[in-house]
């Protein structure tokens, strides 16, 4: 089967027109825990076009994929925002057992309301959305 991506062009996106949500497994914002201002600082760092306006941070437990996936369909579905990205990256690894650690791929996709989805296959993190996906 063979997929094509069919969101917008580069040239259809207005500078400064994203809003980049971060659902993942970081510290957030009140902790020593400076990866949400890493991976914000490579968003700002690549985007030589300057279509991005702000990206924003979401923190969920630790390895909680069941709450990163309630959070990827609470936002993506319920947002109405038409400039919305979602960027996650939640994922069992290390010492904790998860039978699908080595098939853990990273993907993408688009919601069926045209928000596009970013994410780590892994645990639940789709689940909530996996009917809503094109």
């Amino acid at each position: 089967m063979s997929y094509k991506w069919n969101y917008k062009s580069p040239g259809e996106i207005e500078k400064g027109s994203l809003h980049i949500e971060v659902i993942a497994d970081y510290g957030g914002g009140h902790t020593t825990d400076h990866a949400f201002a890493e991976v914000r600082n490579h968003f700002f760092r690549f985007d030589k076009d300057k279509k991005i306006r702000l990206v924003t941070e979401h923190p969920v437990y630790a390895f909680s994929t069941i709450e990163t996936g309630f959070w990827i369909a609470q936002e993506g579905l319920h947002s109405e925002h038409k400039d919305l990205v979602i960027f996650s990256n939640t994922a069992p690894r290390g010492d904790i057992t998860w039978s699908g650690e080595n098939r853990q791929y990273f993907v993408c996709g688009l919601l069926d309301n045209g928000i596009p989805i970013f994410a780590v296959n892994a645990g639940y993190n789709l689940s909530f959305v996996k009917d809503r996906l094109q």
